[in-house]
């Protein structure tokens, strides 16, 4: 059954519908409760690549390539990996930047009808077609189709995909090879429901991006133990209509501030990205909320935030938003980073 918060979530989106009509628009996100102004890190700390995953026309592979965080315009990105020894197979993709320099992708190749599933990791230094220095993988692996990835800061590992749905996998930073998860999230007391993002924070507690609605089930952050495991509750838990999270599709944690995308009910609320602190935790306005035309947020594929409080989006237009940090309201992005002979394919990253 639907709960009561969605309900009203329909009839105040009924509403916005109603006078986004007589405006001409549609209704931006929006929360009667006044924001509180967002920490603003030192400039200095500002990524200087974007990394992003380019299907090979010629080749079944995926190549990780990037851009120069600072870039604006029509732009080529430089190649760093890809080839047959780094085995950077799509369908899905799915990249992370470890805060230890390393990069991780889940690759899923097909072969005689079987699919293997594979988290792969590259050194700091990796170039051109470069082998990985970590990979878990093999009959051990219980992942299949991954769609999301987090690396914490001593490079635990936690994924899930489409199957089996509603379930996380750990590996501990030891593990290699075909081994087994050294942990599973799984079960109704954990409150997972379609993740769509998943993260870590410093002090490693897991965060977990959740879009209930497709179930007709509350969009949520759900945030466990760093040693959780089994079917255990959520520590904290972000859900409610003053959160503004409708439809998430991605997220990322930076510093102290949890950063999702969300796109928004068709015609009726606009794609829009919301932030709150790691801190919190109930039915809480975002401390930001980006949203109108002048974003020109569209359908993001990849969200990710660096030291400085830039936020990165791919707008899954073959386009990547920069918005500058405490950015808020109706923000045109300071960046927009486009290719014509590339696509940019999932999550990106930044280092």
């Amino acid at each position: 059954m639907k709960r009561s918060l969605r309900a009203h979530f329909f009839v105040a989106a009924a509403l916005a519908t109603v006078l986004a009509a007589c405006s001409g628009d549609w209704g931006a996100a929006s929360s009667s409760t006044s924001a509180r102004s967002a920490p603003m890190p030192p400039a200095s700390e500002r990524a200087k690549q974007i990394l992003v995953l380019i299907p090979d026309r010629d080749s079944p592979f995926m190549t990780i390539a990037s851009f120069a965080a600072t870039g604006n315009g029509s732009l080529t990105p430089k190649k760093l990996i890809g080839g047959e020894r780094s085995a950077l197979y799509g369908l899905p993709s799915t990249l992370f930047h470890a805060p230890g320099g390393r990069l991780f992708i889940c690759s899923t190749k097909f072969s005689n009808r079987e699919r293997s599933q594979h988290i792969l990791a590259f050194a700091t230094t990796a170039h051109g077609d470069a082998a990985p220095v970590r990979d878990i993988g093999g009959s051990n692996n219980p992942l299949r189709n991954c769609t999301n990835l987090a690396i914490d800061r001593l490079e635990r590992v936690v994924a899930t995909g489409r199957e089996p749905d509603n379930t996380l996998f750990l590996w501990s930073p030891s593990l290699n090879g075909n081994a087994k998860p050294s942990q599973i999230l799984s079960g109704d007391a954990t409150k997972l429901d379609n993740p769509r993002g998943l993260a870590f924070d410093k002090a490693r507690e897991l965060y977990a991006l959740n879009d209930g609605y497709p179930n007709h089930r509350p969009d949520t952050v759900t945030i466990y133990a760093r040693n959780a495991s089994g079917n255990t509750a959520p520590i904290r838990m972000i859900d409610g209509f003053d959160t503004q999270i409708e439809q998430p599709t991605a997220m990322a944690v930076s510093g102290e501030m949890i950063y999702v995308f969300n796109q928004g009910i068709p015609f009726e609320t606009r794609p829009h990205v919301t932030a709150y602190e790691t801190s919190q935790t109930g039915d809480v306005p975002p401390t930001i909320s980006i949203s109108g035309e002048n974003t020109q947020l569209s359908k993001a594929e990849g969200l990710a935030v660096d030291a400085a409080g830039f936020i990165y989006v791919n707008n899954g237009v073959n386009q990547i938003l920069v918005f500058a940090p405490g950015a808020t309201g109706d923000a045109a992005p300071v960046q927009v980073i486009t290719s014509d002979i590339h696509f940019f394919e999932g999550q990106i990253a930044v280092r």
